[in-house]
């Protein structure tokens, strides 16, 4: 499954990007947390926050066209930075492009490929939630 967020034209920041669970009404325990936040000279960061008795998380930058490999209960969140990215499945039919703030979340049981493809001076930041345990990871929309 993915999932496309778009950024608001005037949103305050730290902005929660995804989190399991999304609300604290839910019923699911807590696991982990993506924020759009201020990184204090004028531009964002991407914030991560994990129970590590459950969730691993890694984050990336990436500046160049590259290939994300998505394992089967990996999800992975995608932000552009600074500049604009397109992302595609590589051998799918979509491809979104995002913008700085968009925020693009794939999750699944199926193991993919996700083709990130920033503009010239872009900075895009991937995060990769894993689970610790053998169960999938799951993403409250």
């Amino acid at each position: 499954m993915w999932m496309l967020v778009r950024a608001g034209a005037e949103e305050d920041r730290p902005r929660t990007l995804a989190a399991c669970p999304d609300t604290p009404d839910r019923g699911e325990p807590w696991r982990w947390t993506v924020r759009l936040e201020a990184d204090g000279g004028g531009g964002l960061r991407v914030g991560v926050e994990v129970d590590t008795d459950h969730v691993l998380a890694r984050q990336e930058t990436h500046h160049d066209r590259t290939d994300l490999h998505r394992s089967p209960g990996e999800i992975l969140v995608v932000v552009p930075l600074q500049g604009a990215c397109g992302v595609a499945v590589v051998d799918g039919p979509w491809r979104r492009d995002l913008g700085p703030g968009d925020v693009l979340v794939a999750e699944g049981e199926d193991a993919e490929v996700l083709r990130l493809v920033p503009d010239d001076g872009a900075r895009t930041d991937v995060v990769r939630v894993t689970s610790t345990t053998s169960t999938s990871l799951r993403w409250v929309p």
